[in-house]
């Protein structure tokens, strides 16, 4: 499964993220991205879907 997030950050500005885990833990959503684990708070997600 495959995740595509986009999210907004501190500044104002709209990323977009490919990730292949995803997981939550209390108010923050954790995906694996590049290699590397990234959190964000959840309210700063605008949109996200799964792809097979």
């Amino acid at each position: 499964m495959t995740y595509v997030f986009e999210v907004v950050d501190e500044a104002g500005a709209v990323r977009n993220y490919v990730a292949k885990f995803m997981r939550r833990e209390a108010d923050k959503l954790v995906v694996e991205y590049r290699g590397l684990q990234m959190r964000f708070t959840i309210s700063h997600i605008r949109d996200w879907c799964a792809v097979e």
